[in-house]
């Protein structure tokens, strides 16, 4: 989601040291955060900061939190997201090209394909459209092959948001502002507009990025973008996915509470278009766990 991009300008500023996926500096991610952050520091002693870009996400943070590794307060933190449409549409191209030579996406497929058949979505029962158990059980590879991309990466989000709203329950707990100190900021700001993409490089490091900066960063707009689409509208990907794409998508996102959180946080709102009825389980849509408003049991395998 940018995170290349957004590592480059962060890098801009003076003593800062910001690494992307374990470069330029490796980073043992079996590691707790706190000890992480301890290795950048001795690869690159004197700086003022030290962070990582995209390696951490809401689950690794909340757990960093929750057993005191890290201390609210003494790093800075922010979780990013995307349009959850236009993740599912990119993690399906991507299990489509992939789908021969990596045989994990293949693995996964069976995972989704007995949950489908059995009527369950992890531990909820499900009722699931017609249009989505249809491929499934003509064990249609073309279908399943990207059926995978969309069932992964919409469960994925809702479980980094779920986890995301548990860091905020944890900041309240201690004292802390929790949309202060963990603000939420959307992929399509803060890499269209400047002012956006400045509060996000001030919030993460504490100090402004200076107007040449944010022109440098700008000034290659393909940068920014998390990988070329011809088509970067989500309704118009919405409308051009098959009828079980849809469903499917639009089941998890709403017996997960996913579209609930987006919609409730005025982040986006999703308008599902079904190929013949909405989805019905069993269970509550308001049950949640530490008063994480996700239908946990939907999102967990375990």
């Amino acid at each position: 989601m940018a995170t290349t991009w957004l590592t480059h300008a962060l890098n801009a500023l003076p003593s800062t040291l910001a690494i992307h996926d374990g470069k330029p500096i490796p980073v043992d991610y079996s590691k707790p955060l706190s000890r992480q952050l301890s290795s950048l520091r001795e690869a690159q002693p004197g700086l003022a900061r030290y962070g990582l870009v995209h390696s951490v996400n809401g689950t690794s943070l909340f757990y960093a939190y929750a057993q005191k590794d890290l201390v609210p307060g003494h790093v800075r933190t922010a979780q990013l997201c995307r349009n959850p449409i236009m993740l599912a549409e990119s993690m399906a191209a991507v299990t489509t090209r992939d789908w021969v030579k990596d045989l994990k996406f293949q693995k996964w497929s069976q995972g989704m394909c007995a949950s489908v058949l059995q009527g369950r979505l992890n531990k909820v029962a499900v009722d699931w459209p017609a249009s989505v158990k249809a491929p499934i059980a003509a064990n249609d590879e073309a279908a399943i092959s990207r059926l995978i991309g969309i069932w992964n990466r919409t469960l994925l989000e809702a479980t980094d948001l779920m986890f995301c709203s548990g860091i905020h329950q944890l900041l309240a707990e201690r004292g802390n502002k929790p949309e202060e100190a963990h603000p939420i900021f959307r992929f399509e700001d803060y890499t269209s507009d400047r002012s956006a993409f400045g509060a996000l490089c001030n919030h993460v490091a504490g100090e402004a990025l200076d107007s040449p900066a944010l022109d440098a960063a700008f000034a290659t707009p393909a940068a920014n973008r998390h990988r070329s689409s011809v088509v970067t509208d989500p309704d118009e990907v919405y409308r051009d996915w098959t009828p079980a794409e849809r469903d499917m998508f639009n089941t998890i996102a709403v017996v997960t509470g996913l579209a609930a959180y987006f919609e409730s946080r005025g982040l986006y709102k999703i308008t599902f278009v079904w190929s013949e009825r909405p989805v019905s389980y069993t269970g509550s849509q308001a049950q949640s766990i530490q008063g994480v408003p996700f239908n946990v049991a939907a999102i967990m395998a375990k």
